[in-house]
């Protein structure tokens, strides 16, 4: 990487990292010589030492009549860098506070795609705090977006954790080769299971863990996963209402 782009990385703008080197260069010089050095008009060159001054990066000094500048070590860099860490370990805590405090947070959004993106969506349901999470789950849709050996060895996973699920099955969306489909194997994978009425043919799958919910679509193979406590309250309301309809 260029020296001039690494400078600039560390926070300097790009006129700023090149008259930062062309003092470097010069050892001191007028703000003529420094602007010649560094391809810049005088005018600019000028105001930029002031501004590289104001950051402790160039001295001025007089001889004579004449003004010059020269650039202090690039060790001083270092020392720059440190105090900026600082003062940022310094503003941390309350910076903290803003980001935990509900009434500041903003509901994040994070969007999957794909086979593998929807793998992760349920991979992090796995990670929740709570010992039951809620779903909405057309089967025959399921099986097609994540892959029924997936699933599988997903319900083998989340039993193994003791992690219980409510879910309401869609009868129209049932798959026929679905390993875990009858009643019996209810109880031994930690379900709480229901059936929505006939007349519902829902593709969309939701599901509510935590303060997250995710909502799948089958048909085009995508995902949003909602992080907010607030609608994450208001989906199960009217996942309840769902509840309550379905046998």
């Amino acid at each position: 990487m260029e020296i001039e782009k690494i400078l600039e990385q560390f926070g300097l703008n790009e006129k700023e990292a090149k008259v930062y080197i062309a003092s470097l260069q010069l050892g001191k010089g007028t703000v003529l010589h420094i602007a010649k050095r560094a391809n810049l008009k005088r005018p600019n060159t000028y105001l930029i030492l002031e501004d590289l001054f104001s950051k402790k990066l160039i001295n001025i000094f007089l001889e004579g009549k004449k003004k010059y500048y020269t650039a202090e070590s690039p060790t001083k860099l270092l020392h720059l860098l440190e105090l900026k860490r600082e003062l940022l370990s310094q503003a941390l805590p309350q910076l903290t506070a803003f980001y935990n405090n509900p009434e500041m947070n903003k509901p994040y959004i994070r969007y999957y795609e794909g086979r593998d993106g929807l793998r992760d969506i349920w991979d992090e349901t796995l990670t929740i705090k709570d010992k039951m999470m809620y779903w909405l789950s057309p089967i025959k849709d399921l099986v097609e977006t994540v892959g029924k050996e997936y699933l599988e060895e997903y319900i083998k996973r989340r039993a193994k954790k003791g992690l219980w699920i409510q879910t309401l099955r869609v009868s129209a969306r049932e798959e026929i080769e679905y390993k875990y489909k009858n009643k019996e194997t209810f109880e031994k994978t930690l379900r709480i299971t229901r059936f929505v009425p006939k007349e519902f043919d829902i593709r969309t799958t939701i599901i509510i863990y935590g303060n997250n919910v995710a909502i799948i679509s089958s048909e085009k193979k995508f995902g949003i996963v909602v992080e907010s406590k607030e609608i994450s309250i208001l989906m199960k309301i009217f996942y309840d209402l769902l509840w309550n309809v379905s046998k």
